[in-house]
């Protein structure tokens, strides 16, 4: 039996999509996905594990990344008609769904026999809604997908039974079954990702843009024990405050075979939480030294996890950038967002890391619950005096099966259930108790326009800038004026 697993192409007008491997589905301009590497790509942990456990079961599988691929929708659909699978795999989202499901419809079209299997947090969320509506759909598997389509194979092939199979939404006659989630998986019983069917020197995530490239995307767990209210993965797929580590050898045989085939110059741990259990984290860090593997590397990490002694684990083995989620400069927002986050931890957390070496990016969201656009302006304030080497600032989209969604809708809050307006990246779907879209629009430009700013000025004060500017001192006296 032929098996395919997809991340289809995702494109508007002048826009190209994300969806398999991020958390938060988006949109960025095209012109992103023209370099040669470009700056941010998620890899598809998910579909390429899931590829290759099937590709254990001596299926005959298949993976396409379009996105990775920058293919055309025509480009792949013949790819996939060209392939003829008999079961036909798809990762969706919430804000690509009506996307993806006219691309299936096409490539239907040319293989009606094939089997379409649907998976991803969106499809988890409205399992039964998704096949009531759209007969091209034949399967939605719930929540984490690896094993249970494993099973569900088995059984296209005729040596199960899908009524056996916890995971699954399917139809039996007119009727659609749920036969309720499957149990969480052993993490370490997952096989590496199936790399050789993707461009593996395509994807990255270089929030420290001098890192040396290609860059290896590694996950060393999965899941968060946190309540982030618009947390999606750990909340949907992952079923709540789970939390599960790999082996730290398993970890570098990986990295270490990564490596050795490809040649990468740098890696990064694309965990939920890369640090959550300090033992585990100082572990790595010592495998990392212990298996020889001298390369830097790069972590989304929590901050108020952080003390010296990880801080210092980290960085003698290689560490040369973190991520933080701090998503708001004000303890109450943070706190009724269900983060916990401690802010002050975070400035502390912030410092050691610099003072370091190491390259620091911070994330911020506005939209949080009880948030004011005093907030907001006090959160872009924080940022400035918290001065990571970069930051990010998005609009909350509070992603369905979420518990700041189901919130949100139940005050009437949500603006649209147009499912490909949930991009944060360019504008709100819903309101808050204090806070109109157009309010939260306006406070995400603020915050990009006042950071813009921040560090326009920090680098009018470097030497090498003043240096320039004796060349020029009209001009170099006229950015200041307007700058201060």
């Amino acid at each position: 039996m032929k098996i395919l697993l997809a991340n289809m192409p995702w494109r508007t007008k002048d826009r190209l999509g994300v969806r398999a491997g991020v958390r938060w589905p988006f949109t960025m301009p095209k012109e992103h996905s023209k370099q040669e590497v470009p700056g941010y790509l998620p890899f598809p942990f998910m579909l390429s594990q899931a590829a290759a456990l099937l590709k254990k079961d001596s299926f005959e599988v298949s993976l396409i990344d379009a996105i990775a691929e920058g293919s055309s929708n025509e480009k792949f659909v013949k790819q996939v008609v060209d392939f003829s699978p008999d079961v036909f795999v798809v990762e969706t989202s919430t804000p690509s769904f009506d996307n993806d499901v006219t691309i299936t419809k096409a490539i239907k079209s040319f293989l009606p026999r094939a089997k379409v299997v649907f998976v991803g947090s969106h499809v988890t969320t409205f399992p039964d809604e998704t096949l009531r509506n759209n007969p091209v759909i034949d399967f939605v598997i719930l929540s984490e997908f690896e094993f249970v389509l494993e099973e569900l194979a088995f059984a296209l092939s005729g040596s199960r039974r899908f009524k056996d199979i916890k995971g699954i939404v399917w139809r039996n006659g007119q009727d659609i079954v749920n036969n309720g989630k499957a149990e969480l998986v052993d993490v370490n019983l997952i096989p590496w990702p199936a790399r050789e069917f993707l461009p593996m020197y395509r994807y990255a995530d270089l929030f420290h843009k001098d890192i040396p490239k290609p860059e290896l995307q590694m996950l060393a767990s999965r899941g968060c024990p946190f309540g982030c209210v618009f947390c999606l993965y750990p909340d949907v797929m992952f079923q709540g405050k789970s939390y599960r580590v790999r082996d730290a050898d398993d970890i570098m045989r990986e990295l270490q075979f990564c490596v050795d085939k490809y040649g990468f110059k740098s890696f990064y741990f694309d965990d939920d939480t890369f640090n959550l259990n300090k033992k585990h984290t100082i572990n790595i860090c010592n495998k990392i030294k212990e298996y020889g593997i001298n390369l830097p590397w790069l972590a989304m990490c929590r901050a108020d996890t952080v003390d010296e002694e990880m801080v210092k684990a980290m960085v003698d083995s290689g560490l040369v950038a973190i991520k933080f989620g701090v998503e708001s400069g004000v303890q109450s927002v943070v706190t009724a967002s269900g983060k916990n986050l401690d802010l002050s931890k975070v400035k502390q957390s912030v410092k050691w890391f610099q003072d370091a070496g190491v390259r620091v990016h911070c994330t911020f969201t506005i939209g949080l619950p009880t948030e004011t656009f005093a907030d907001i302006e006090k959160t872009i304030d924080f940022a400035i005096e918290l001065d990571p080497d970069s930051a990010q600032f998005s609009i909350n989209t509070p992603f369905p099966g979420t518990k700041y969604y189901n919130i949100l809708d139940k005050e009437d809050f949500i603006l649209t259930k147009d499912w490909s307006k949930y991009d944060g990246s360019c504008s709100s779907v819903i309101r808050t108790e204090n806070l109109s879209a157009e309010d939260l629009e306006r406070g995400k430009i603020l915050a990009q326009k006042k950071w813009d700013r921040h560090l326009a000025k920090k680098k009018m004060f470097q030497p090498a800038y003043i240096k320039e500017a004796f060349k020029n001192p009209r001009h170099y006296a006229k950015r200041v004026r307007e700058l201060i």
